[in-house]
């Protein structure tokens, strides 16, 4: 008897701790929708970080030169320094519609290629690892002309969302 109750409490606890671990990566998830990391950038010896990207946004909406300074927050490297190694830069905005213009206008975007310069989403790990599962069914569906993607951790095949 009081095994089984144990049992029934272990249980509830365990339940518990599922869900609070599910509001916790929603709140991480929420969290790093203003955010933005830049992949490529070589470091210099005393680099201002921050400067060297509010110019590449001045390259990527010139017409927002002028609010630059109120619509980034925070810029800097992520990770530990590395020989051979580039560490990325995370770009947290003060406003989610000018993160969604510089995400937009730098998909295909000149002045990032010859610069051999990226932009990414800023996922949790959960989600990068869920991306990564879907990774091989949204190539597929590209290699046969579909339109496929990625929105947050999930994948979409021509508008409709791929469950496995």
């Amino acid at each position: 008897m009081h095994v089984q109750k144990n049992e029934n409490k272990i249980k509830d606890v365990l339940e518990q701790m599922v869900k609070v671990q599910q509001r916790s990566d929603d709140a991480e998830r929420y969290s790093r929708r203003w955010n933005l990391r830049l992949y490529g950038k070589k470091e210099t010896p005393g680099e201002n970080i921050r400067e060297v990207i509010m110019k590449l946004f001045v390259a990527l909406a010139p017409e927002d030169k002028e609010k630059l300074d109120f619509l980034v927050d925070t810029v800097h490297r992520v990770g530990v320094v590395r020989d051979n190694s580039t560490r990325p830069v995370i770009i947290q905005f003060t406003m989610r519609a000018f993160r969604n213009k510089i995400w937009k206008v730098s998909c295909d975007n000149n002045t990032l290629k010859e610069k051999k310069l990226f932009l990414k989403e800023d996922l949790t790990q959960a989600d990068r690892m869920e991306r990564n599962r879907l990774w091989p069914i949204v190539e597929e569906a590209r290699k046969q002309g579909k339109r496929a993607g990625f929105r947050g951790p999930h994948a979409y095949i021509e508008g409709k969302k791929v469950t496995r």
